[in-house]
């Protein structure tokens, strides 16, 4: 009789984001929809865009910059108030993009990748 090696019935528990406005619950990948999934994509590529094309001072492509920021945020957060959305920095929005990169990498996926880095230094 086979065994479940893999059960994708149970959506794990969300791991919970700490922002000064409060705490909030993050969507792990397997909830997101394959448009959702590539919104993250596109609206990362377009604050690159955004910030290459910046110029220092320019509060218009600064305000869009951010407006980019909370909309990727969002994607990752449940339940984001605006209030949060605002407070996230490119910094702690690049956190949260590799933290959510990571919970889709399988334990399998880690092995290997570390089993290739032995003996690389």
């Amino acid at each position: 009789m086979a065994t479940n090696i893999l059960d994708l019935t149970q959506i794990p528990e969300r791991p919970t984001v700490k922002l000064e406005t409060g705490e909030f619950k993050m969507r792990l990948p397997e909830e997101l929809t394959l448009v959702e999934f590539m919104q993250t994509i596109q609206v990362g590529r377009l604050i690159v865009e955004a910030a290459s094309d910046m110029e220092i001072g320019e509060e218009a492509s600064m305000i869009k910059a951010q407006k980019l920021i909370e909309q990727s945020a969002n994607l990752f957060l449940v339940d984001l108030t605006p209030e949060a959305a605002a407070s996230i920095t490119p910094g702690m929005l690049r956190k949260m993009s590799n933290f959510f990169g990571k919970l889709a990498t399988t334990e399998e996926e880690k092995e290997k990748v570390k089993a290739s880095n032995l003996g690389s230094d």
